[in-house]
């Protein structure tokens, strides 16, 4: 009896351990599919931490192309992606040491 119990035990572990990554899993992917298409400077300079200047000059050198939209100057989320990656190791960004990201 003890055998089973014990390995009841750990099948139980198991099963609360991957249930929970996979509703972690759940909430990033709708945090990702809450986020809009596209993003305007502030978004960019709270995600990506760099300066309003940085992304002119992007765009000034043709690096990140805009979209005027009423007075409001917005950028496709891919683009601003695919030009400011974070790159993280180890649960530290190599963009900026005050912001820690989990390694994927």
């Amino acid at each position: 009896m003890e055998l089973e119990d014990f390995f009841n035990e750990c099948v139980t572990m198991v099963a609360d351990r991957v249930t929970n990554e996979i509703l972690k899993r759940l909430a990033t992917v709708e945090e990702e599919d809450n986020k809009s298409e596209y993003m305007t400077f502030k978004q960019i300079q709270n995600e990506f931490f760099i300066s309003r200047q940085t992304v002119d000059r992007r765009v000034k050198n043709r690096e990140l192309p805009k979209i005027k939209d009423k007075g409001r100057v917005l950028f496709l989320r891919k683009d601003v992606n695919a030009l400011f990656k974070t790159c993280s190791y180890g649960k530290v960004n190599t963009r900026k040491y005050h912001k820690i990201k989990d390694a994927v």
